[in-house]
């Protein structure tokens, strides 16, 4: 083992910080925090490293037209975007939100395309059949590398019927 000792001149080194939950758009852009060059602004603060919680704030997404085919979609092109991003801080996109009627080559696919998660936030638990559907995707994401992620709460993200237009 090679040991290098770097002399700081009286400057304390520090880890870099990880922060597991945010929500990337595109780029530098983001709308949870609404600011662009955020990454800018968290390696500024020391962060080096992000984990998307999801990339469900991308204009246009709706809960509700949610399908497996769709959140795929969204997952791998951001898993294959943020992948392709060299200077830090590290963002690990590609998170995929677990809707009713996955199947192993979703998550297959998303893995394949540098995912890590698979979340649960929109997922209507309760209905029938829910906990074993839970348990094949639980199953099915270890086998494929992806921790599995439950969102405690509510969300901070309201569904309307229609954009809203402005003030009145």
């Amino acid at each position: 083992v090679t040991v290098r000792v770097l002399n700081g001149h009286g400057l304390v080194a520090l880890p870099g910080l990880i922060d597991g939950h945010v929500h990337p758009v595109a780029g530098s852009m983001s709308v949870v925090p609404a600011s662009s060059d955020w990454t800018h602004c968290y390696l500024n603060a020391g962060v080096t490293a992000c984990v998307s919680a999801g990339e469900l704030t991308v204009p246009g997404f709706r809960a509700q037209g949610a399908t497996p085919d769709a959140v795929t979609r969204l997952a791998t092109t951001s898993a294959w975007c943020f992948g392709n991003i060299a200077a830090p801080p590290r963002v690990f996109a590609g998170t995929l939100l677990a809707v009713p009627g996955l199947e192993e080559r979703h998550i297959a696919e998303v893995a394949d395309a540098g995912g890590r998660c698979l979340k649960y936030i929109y997922y209507p638990f309760g209905r029938d059949g829910w906990r074993e559907e839970v348990e094949r995707y639980r199953h099915w994401a270890r086998a494929h590398g992806l921790v599995t992620k439950l969102h405690a709460g509510g969300t901070s993200f309201q569904e309307t019927a229609s954009p809203p237009r402005g003030r009145s």
